[in-house]
């Protein structure tokens, strides 16, 4: 249900209209990076969206895309906190046909939930590998457009200290 007024089977284009409607262009933003790289964590999906977007705006965004079963939420325990769960998120079926109705995103850029675990449990911590590896050198990309920005980050122990070049 949409507000409590309409039942939304995503059978008919009256219904990807209405929800489209519904989303906000970061729930949009997020929607479509979720189904780019299949499965995102939370933490993926801040670095994204950026430090002027707050944990409270995506956590609410994140919502409204599983209420409406656009996204899919994955739950799996944390290695250096057992008693605490972390959360991943896939893109859905009805996920999917909203993006490519409205064609934010083209059909090869989809990957079919269906085979998400088809492979093997590990197939999401590759994902995560490919968005960590595309946001490193997004970032990297940044500091080349700025060069009076160029800095060299060191890690030393659980610091690391900035060091212009």
């Amino acid at each position: 249900r949409l507000n409590g007024l309409y039942e939304i089977s995503y059978q008919n284009e009256a219904d990807f209209l209405l929800v489209g409607r519904e989303l906000s262009q970061l729930e949009k933003d997020i929607l479509v990076f979720i189904a780019r790289f299949r499965n995102v964590q939370k933490l993926h999906i801040q670095k994204e969206m950026g430090s002027n977007v707050s944990g409270k705006r995506i956590e609410k965004a994140v919502q409204k895309l599983c209420q409406y079963f656009l996204i899919e939420t994955w739950e799996f325990p944390r290695q250096d906190k057992p008693e605490v769960s972390a959360a991943a998120y896939s893109i859905s079926q009805n996920g999917y046909r909203l993006l490519r109705y409205f064609q934010l995103i083209e059909q090869q850029e989809y990957y079919k939930q269906e085979n998400l675990f088809e492979d093997d449990l590990y197939q999401p911590l590759r994902f995560w590998k490919i968005v960590d590896t595309y946001q490193i050198f997004k970032l990297f990309g940044r500091r080349e457009e700025d060069p009076d920005r160029k800095t060299d980050f060191f890690a030393s122990g659980s610091f690391a200290r900035r060091v212009a070049l």
